[in-house]
């Protein structure tokens, strides 16, 4: 009795998880590697649990049989350490969440998908965060860096100029970087502004808090003192993005 009742919350699970994955699609057209990890996921747990009688049978046949008992000992290890890499790399992201200010220093808004020429709602967090540091520190310069995509109308520099202006901040602070088309040159080509114009080589990073510690380590391994202001991500967007940024932590340690 307890057995299947666990097997009923685990199927429960599974499905709230696969249409928390699946939201971002319907609502918005977001479909990435994230939801898709959460989708197809919830999809196999689900299988495994249904299926759990059978799947037991095989496991103990194949550990009766020394080839199956090898290829049972691999499997079970690249479960493990996967599962260890999301949970060392979900502490980091959590640690690296925090807001942390330094004084004087120059801000730097990442850029994100823009629709046609319009922020996109995570887009959109990041520039309302940034909108809020800037009026609380008026002393400080901002850098909106992030080129145009294939799809995008104007360049997401051009777009977060735009949005902070028409947000009341004074346009002379803002400096747009545009060529940009990942987080290593949002930061490598903003640098290049930021010593051309004179600025605070000290910067405040504005991001998604699920990507403070991955832009905060590109900026570690360009030697940028940086601090963070941490936008933060609408409920329903979070799984599909805290998935698909365990993939870019995981890619920026191994490369």
């Amino acid at each position: 009795m307890k057995a299947k009742l666990t097997g009923w919350i685990v199927c429960a699970f599974c499905i709230l998880m696969f249409l928390w994955g699946l939201i971002p699609f319907v609502t918005h057209r977001v479909l990435n590697i994230g939801n898709l990890t959460v989708m197809i996921g919830c999809g196999l747990l689900f299988l495994v649990v249904v299926f759990r009688i059978k799947i037991v049978e095989g496991l103990h046949f194949l550990w009766s049989k020394k080839p199956g008992k090898g290829i049972l000992v691999i499997f079970f290890s690249v479960i493990l350490a996967i599962f260890v890499l999301a949970v060392t790399a979900t502490i980091q992201m959590v640690r690296g969440s925090s807001s942390q200010s330094l004084s004087g220093a120059t801000v730097l808004v990442l850029g994100c998908k823009v629709n046609g020429d319009k922020p996109s709602m995570m887009l959109e967090e990041r520039l309302v965060a940034a909108r809020d540091y800037l009026q609380d520190h008026p002393e400080c310069p901002c850098i909106v860096s992030g080129g145009q995509g294939t799809d995008e109308s104007i360049s997401e520099a051009e777009c977060m100029s735009r949005y902070l202006v028409q947000s009341g901040i004074d346009p002379d602070r803002i400096i747009l970087e545009d060529r940009s088309t990942s987080t290593r040159e949002n930061l490598s080509y903003s640098l290049e502004i930021i010593r051309e114009k004179g600025f605070s080589e000290e910067i405040m990073i504005v991001t998604n808090e699920f990507h403070q510690y991955r832009a905060g380590k590109v900026a570690d391994a360009l030697q940028i003192r940086h601090g963070s202001v941490p936008a933060r991500t609408t409920w329903w967007l979070l799984p599909t993005y805290y998935v698909r940024e365990l993939y870019g932590i995981v890619f920026e340690w191994v490369f």
